[in-house]
């Protein structure tokens, strides 16, 4: 083990709170104590909901199923934390199959709102939270559930699987 000249260990944790040499937090330290109570937190929240949400969430999977023929679940690959990939579940607000031209046009003209011509970012020219467009291919019982956020709801068990 090498030692310094004021013979304090220089390859492992020097003080409470100080990176060691590698740059890790030590396994004791507040940020990871922080993380691990947040994902408790995340765990046992998300696991209730589920619990208590589990009958109107299968009535909404019911409805969606009987509005139009397709799955009841939307799943789309994202982008998570430090750029992982995960698979995002929502309730399917579209008719199965439909194209997705109106919602790429849509994202392009809100891009092109807070993008200058010369690419850098700046604030929005909306002050109010985005609203769902009007797509054509949006279903009765979609159109409701962008309306209510309640298409969000299957997001719960991408919290139990660590994604979100």
């Amino acid at each position: 083990m090498a030692d310094s000249a004021d013979g304090s260990d220089t390859l492992g944790v020097v003080e409470r709170g100080r990176h060691d040499e590698i740059g890790r937090e030590p396994s004791g330290s507040w940020p990871e104590l922080a993380r691990r109570t947040k994902r408790w937190l995340d765990l046992s929240t998300a696991l209730v909901l589920l619990v208590v949400l589990a009958p109107f969430m299968s009535l909404i999977a019911i409805t969606v199923r009987l509005d139009s023929p397709g799955p009841a679940l939307f799943r789309q690959v994202r982008v998570g934390q430090n750029g992982r990939h995960f698979r995002i579940l929502k309730f399917r607000t579209l008719a199965h199959g439909a194209p997705s031209c109106h919602h790429e046009r849509y994202i392009a003209a809100m891009l092109a709102d807070c993008h200058g011509s010369d690419g850098d970012a700046r604030a929005p020219a909306w002050t109010a939270p985005i609203t769902p467009f009007k797509d054509p291919n949006a279903t009765r019982v979609g159109r409701w559930l962008r309306k209510t956020s309640l298409d969000e709801l299957p997001q719960l068990v991408n919290v139990l699987r660590g994604d979100m």
